[in-house]
């Protein structure tokens, strides 16, 4: 049997899901998990002393980072912390913005940008594209502002110093809307370049906990009322699936008609049982047989309903 190209693939894809008529209309939003940012920035495996510190008090090798972080004394418990934003602070100055996955990103961003600027009958807040990550770095920040896009960021510390959530670009010249891009971070984010250990929801079993409290509840809220808005889509990007608190909020979106849109990085992966509850909502991306990243698989897609 033949191989099928990639662009015979993205194609039949878009022709079986009708995308470019879901996303003509769309209040397009995106949820990132670490996967996004490929090679750029390390996973959690990435972080080699705190991951020591872990085996040493755990040193059971099935358990995984949040798993040992669990159960560690509360005693331990903080100094762990203390070398995982240590590490992340010194990682975050040696990010490679040559990467290939930066540049995946960056396409796939300019190609949602280009798709929002193009499509017909757009409403005021379709206008608006949600970025909502799981990332403290800022990585997606950076790469906004280099392409000179208006970027509103929002995060537990700046979400009620802000009136910038609802603005959308406007070029008086062209009397033209112009693709406003809000990123959201819903566990914490830089602070004058390094993350700060008192402003992050930590990995763990904690997180649910943290994410409830007062810091960063309205950020959850404020996520859910998007998703929930007319014609709303997610499009799902390098996220694991498990955290319950953005499960739950991404299932009662469904519910409300959200369309979900996830992409896979390996086949295998399962998505969370919460959310299948809905399956003739949800549109998953499969990986290539030739697997690459997610963001340029998503990018990709993108350009393909762009040439249509």
């Amino acid at each position: 049997m033949k191989e099928m190209k990639e662009e015979d693939i993205n194609k039949k894809i878009i022709v079986e899901n009708n995308l470019k008529e879901i996303f003509a209309s769309a209040n397009i939003n995106f949820l990132f998990g670490s996967g996004v940012n490929g090679r750029a920035f390390p996973q959690l495996a990435g972080f080699i002393e705190t991951n020591q510190f872990l085996k040493e008090k755990i040193p059971d090798e099935n358990k995984s980072f949040e798993e040992k972080l669990n159960m560690l004394s509360e005693e331990d418990e903080n100094i762990a912390r203390e070398k995982f934003v240590k590490e992340f602070n010194n990682s975050e100055e040696k990010i490679n913005w040559e990467s290939e996955d930066i540049k995946d990103i960056k396409n796939m961003l300019d190609s949602i940008y280009k798709l929002v600027d193009q499509a017909e009958n757009r409403q005021d807040s379709s206008y608006k594209i949600n970025i909502f990550t799981l990332n403290y770095d800022d990585i997606v920040e950076d790469i906004l502002n280099k392409e000179c896009y208006i970027n509103n960021i929002i995060s537990a510390d700046s979400f009620k110093k802000t009136d910038f959530f609802n603005v959308i670009g406007y070029n008086f010249e062209y009397g033209k809307k112009i693709p406003t891009f809000v990123t959201t971070k819903l566990h914490g984010s830089i602070r004058k370049g390094k993350l700060s250990k008192d402003a992050i929801i930590y990995p763990g079993n904690k997180k649910y906990e943290t994410a409830l409290g007062p810091k960063f509840f309205e950020l959850m809220f404020l996520m859910k009322s998007e998703l929930i808005r007319r014609n709303a889509v997610l499009i799902v990007i390098g996220y694991s699936g498990n955290d319950e608190h953005i499960n739950g909020i991404i299932s009662d979106a469904i519910e409300a008609n959200l369309t979900l849109i996830w992409f896979k990085y390996n086949n295998d992966e399962k998505l969370p049982e919460i959310i299948l509850n809905n399956k003739e909502k949800i549109i998953v991306i499969e990986q290539l047989e030739k697997k690459i990243g997610t963001a340029k698989r998503c990018a990709h897609l993108i350009e393909e309903i762009l040439k249509r």
